[in-house]
């Protein structure tokens, strides 16, 4: 109530307040029975005014906060850190949830159909949050989110046009996309929410700069930084080997889109998945020699897996191939123009569930050949693929591989030149480690032992003085230098040295890595792949597809193309005057006229 004022009156049991110009009595009797009595009009006027209430000034504490309190007071102030993911409700666009924990093992993949789908109806996703997508003019969100400020390194974009297929977008640009342990965690938690969605047929991993970076591999320059804290370097490569195994075993379709630059261990998310898109943007490097390590993440099962000896050419030599030579060595099974990929999404997003071939048509009818990428010029496989195939393909020891390349002829005695000095300029140990990972079958080690391994074989390589995995971080990230190796050249390193690298066991069992086995799921997607291509598509010899020709050679004659040269410089010919004047008079003659004519 506005403009109070007091009136004290004789009673000492009546207290009175007024309001503009009226007053009212309220007389509390010490009868339990009375009522209340309304006193008379009074003047505003007359009346005593109330003394304004005055605010308590401000008194310093005698005692001064400790350093404790300080900080517990700015940890009370601080947000806490959210692993943000969209919801499967997809009418609230915008809306992010936070996937629960798997437990260790991961016994919620068990019991997989035949088809890679499970229900997931184990999984819970609690928690709420916000993040920003970019919107077009219509109001739509856009293919490939544009994110404010400092965003969260993986977002997923759900569709407008449906429900069964999910987005999951690298988006640590600053980083190059590099695999940090914060894009590791919520890349898993993309992924178990994807499995934990019941509405979810197919998901895909892409990123949000479409064209330019897809992955930069692990985060060596972080791991550099902390190579003196052996509890955090446990933690990082664990969380790689789950990663990479855990897309191995998921059962539900996934979808790798490289569409830019991949460079090592980001080719782990191609490595790991059944259905493989490339664009024509994409890059790809397997460079880890040159810095001292291995090729992880499942790169090396991958790779031993290509036909010609090209999985160990790009893993000895680091060589990049792009666009349609991935198509060509087989990396990929699909090459969609970088434009096309939003309108893939979204007719993905309409998929039925457990409808596996559906998913490969929808994918095969944005599908283009190599060769109209190409447009008639050979690619680098093209030009090397049978000097590959000689210097590479069932070669045992690094030496077989130097002499083959030695004993080129002089049509590829450049590109010889140019391998033998790609692995002599890289790591002599990682060579030979390669060389000796390569030599195994892909079919040794189960899913979950493969990854273990690597995880054994990652943490001897940063515990290990005689490593080059530090030295050629920092002379190749860091200082931009030739990097000094342990060993000058692959001849002065012991194979015991390497025996030991590969049987390394942790010291504790805090450090040791233990994977419950699941079938890999992958090479099951794979097959179905493979099975439709066997059903649906086919190759015509040349003397068949000579039958289906309407001509032999060029069809367009010179005589056409100097016409069409012509037409479009707006020239206008002697015979092409004729046959327009001619072409002007049928048309005004009558039927009778023009038979006469």
């Amino acid at each position: 109530m506005l403009g109070l004022r007091k009136i004290s009156t004789g009673s000492n049991k009546a207290v009175t307040y007024i309001s503009r110009n009226y007053a009212t009595t309220v007389k509390r009797r010490t009868s339990k029975n009375a009522g209340i009595e309304f006193g008379k009009k009074l003047d505003f006027k007359k009346l005593e005014k109330v003394e304004p209430i005055q605010p308590k000034p401000f008194t310093p504490s005698s005692i001064p906060p400790t350093n404790d309190q300080r900080l517990a007071n700015i940890a009370s102030n601080t947000e806490p850190s959210e692993k943000f993911h969209y919801s499967v409700n997809f009418s609230k666009l915008g809306v992010l949830t936070n996937a629960d924990e798997l437990n260790e093992n991961w016994g919620h993949f068990k019991d997989e159909n035949s088809k890679g789908s499970q229900t997931g109806s184990t999984f819970t996703i609690p928690t709420k949050s916000k993040i920003e997508i970019g919107k077009n003019s219509s109001g739509f969100s856009v293919p490939f989110p544009r994110m404010s400020g400092q965003g969260a390194p993986v977002v997923c974009v759900p569709s407008i046009f449906g429900q069964t297929y999910n987005r999951g977008m690298l988006n640590n640009r600053n980083t190059l996309n590099a695999l940090d342990m914060a894009t590791m965690g919520q890349v898993e938690h993309f992924i178990r929410a994807q499995i934990a969605n019941e509405i979810v047929a197919a998901y895909s991993i892409h990123t949000t700069t479409p064209g330019v970076i897809q992955c930069g591999g692990l985060d060596f320059v972080n791991l550099y930084e902390s190579k003196n804290n052996a509890q955090y370097l446990s933690q990082y490569f664990k969380k790689v080997s789950k990663m990479f195994y855990l897309m191995s075993v998921a059962p539900k379709p996934q979808l790798s889109m490289i569409d830019g630059l991949t460079i090592g261990a980001g080719v782990g998310f191609t490595a790991n998945s059944g259905f493989r898109i490339g664009s024509e943007n994409s890059i790809l490097s397997i460079a880890d020699c040159a810095i001292g390590f291995f090729p992880n993440a499942g790169n090396i099962r991958f790779l031993n897996r290509l036909d010609g000896g090209i999985g160990l050419y790009l893993a000895l030599t680091g060589r990049r191939i792009r666009g349609a030579e991935l198509l060509q060595a087989g990396i990929i099974d699909f090459l969609i123009p970088t434009n096309m990929i939003p309108t893939l999404d979204n007719q993905l997003s309409r998929l039925p569930m457990k409808n596996h071939q559906r998913l490969i048509e929808n994918i095969a009818a944005f599908s283009i050949p190599s060769q109209t990428q190409l447009d008639g010029r050979q690619s680098h496989l093209d030009i090397y693929k049978d000097a590959i195939k000689r210097c590479f393909e069932n070669k045992n020891t690094i030496e077989q591989v130097i002499q083959a390349l030695e004993n080129e002829s002089e049509e590829t005695y450049n590109w010889a030149q140019r391998c033998i000095k790609n692995i002599n300029r890289s790591s002599p140990i990682s060579i030979k480690l390669t060389m000796k990972l390569f030599n195994e079958s892909p079919t040794d080690l189960s899913s979950n032992e493969y990854y273990e391994r690597d995880y054994n074989i990652s943490m001897a390589l940063v515990n290990d003085s005689e490593s080059d995995l530090w030295e050629g971080i920092r002379a190749n990230l860091i200082d931009n230098r030739e990097p000094i190796w342990k060993h000058k050249s692959y001849k002065e390193v012991d194979d015991q040295l390497i025996d030991d690298i590969i049987n390394y066991k942790p010291p504790t069992p805090e450090s040791t890595l233990k994977l419950t086995p699941f079938k890999s799921t992958y090479l099951m997607f794979e097959d179905i792949l493979n099975e439709y291509y066997n059903i649906n598509q086919f190759t015509l010899s040349d003397e068949d597809q000579s039958i289906f020709s309407t001509h032999i050679g060029n069809p367009f004659t010179r005589e056409y193309e100097d016409a069409i040269e012509i037409f479009y410089k707006g020239a206008r010919s002697d015979m092409y005057q004729q046959d327009r004047n001619s072409a002007e008079i049928f048309r005004e003659m009558d039927e009778i006229d023009i038979a006469t004519y």
